[in-house]
């Protein structure tokens, strides 16, 4: 079974998207792989969609014991050399009714939280970032020199400075809020 590449992948790296599903009264059986998941490699429980009998989208949860399930190779991105890609690999994969997320033809609801929770982490992590870039950009003010001052001197660089401290107390803000 073909692929989807992470880069073209609308699901977050942490979800599987099944291709074939079918229920049974107290088990669905899936056949899939999904390739680059970021924490198959550790991982024990998995947040996978599937459409089931062809059309009801559906998240449930897998666990790495079912019957069926692997974990595939490493597979080697170039744009991230630090980050280990594993794909995952449903072989008729026996997932007990329990496992489901919500009700059958509700999966969007939980794909849609995940990627909620997604974009409020990566707002924290922009404002860590921006934290430190700010350590960073008074150090080096404080330590150049032009025109025999230290730049941090000159008005225009305090106020880049002080632009900066106001915009990272906006995405504060923002995270707290939220």
């Amino acid at each position: 079974m073909p692929c989807r590449r992470p880069s073209s992948d609308p699901t977050p790296s942490t979800a599987a998207l099944v291709r074939n599903s079918r229920p049974t009264a107290s088990t669905i059986f899936s056949t899939a792989k999904r390739c680059g998941l970021t924490n198959a490699g550790f991982a024990d429980l998995f947040t996978v969609f599937a459409k089931i009998d062809g059309e009801k989208f559906t998240a449930f949860l897998v666990e790495r014991n079912f019957p069926g399930f692997s974990i595939g190779s490493e597979e080697h991105k170039l744009w991230h050399s630090r980050i280990v890609y594993l794909s995952i690999i449903l072989n008729d994969c026996k997932i007990p009714v329990e496992n489901l997320l919500g009700e059958i033809g509700k999966g969007h609801i939980i794909a849609f939280n995940i990627l909620n929770i997604g974009r409020f982490k990566l707002g924290a992590m922009c404002v860590g970032g921006g934290r430190v870039s700010l350590e960073h950009a008074i150090g080096y003010a404080r330590q150049r020199k032009a025109f025999n001052k230290v730049i941090a001197d000159f008005g225009l660089v305090r106020e880049k400075i002080a632009n900066m401290a106001a915009l990272i107390y906006v995405g504060e803000s923002l995270v707290y809020r939220t």
